[in-house]
């Protein structure tokens, strides 16, 4: 308890007050909270797919989904180095570019998904890295036809286990990502 007040002071002096007295619980030497360890999230956020070439994509934060999935088109599997191969479509998130992002990726898995309408379907699973504000890691993704769907992205517990915490009331606080400036040679 007595740790509670010099953090909650904390929290609040770098922007994140938290009530922390009622959600911290206290046994005596040990102190249990999940609080510390995991970056905030909102329930719908921006977020980046870099190895795939995505500087931004509105994505929905679902912890009621164990893994996470992509709206692509096209899909079609290819063997490459006696490897399976992905390659699929990713339609823009702007206005401005109408063009298609054709990507390429290795299949890690194919695992059989049950979706939201409780169907079910094998789907192909790829490795990538996902970036939401500052934060980079590797998630696997499930590629499917996410067209009737409200987000063209769903970030899954899997994927954010031990990283992210939902807050359910807000909804895209970290901003839209800046695609990043390429640097000019000199000529």
């Amino acid at each position: 308890a007595a740790l509670i007040d010099p953090y909650a002071r904390f929290l609040a002096h770098i922007g994140r007050p938290m009530p922390l007295a009622q959600r911290v619980i206290d046994a005596r030497q040990v102190v249990f909270s999940n609080y510390f360890v995991a970056r905030p999230a909102f329930w719908r956020e921006w977020l980046a797919l870099p190895d795939l070439g995505v500087a931004a994509i509105k994505a929905k934060i679902d912890t009621g989904a164990r893994t996470s999935a992509l709206h692509v088109d096209r899909l079609e599997t290819f063997e490459r180095e006696g490897r399976r191969w992905v390659r699929f479509a990713i339609e823009p998130s702007s206005r401005r570019h109408k063009t298609p992002l054709v990507c390429e990726a290795p299949i890690v898995d194919e695992r059989l998904v049950t979706d939201s309408g409780g169907d079910r379907a094998v789907r192909p699973f790829i490795r990538t890295l996902v970036a939401i504000g500052s934060e980079v890691w590797g998630v696997e993704i499930n590629l499917t036809d996410r067209r009737s769907m409200l987000f063209p992205m769903l970030l899954g517990r899997t994927a954010m286990r031990g990283r992210l915490r939902v807050d359910p009331e807000l909804s895209f606080v970290l901003g839209r990502p800046r695609r990043r400036k390429k640097k000019r040679r000199a000529a």
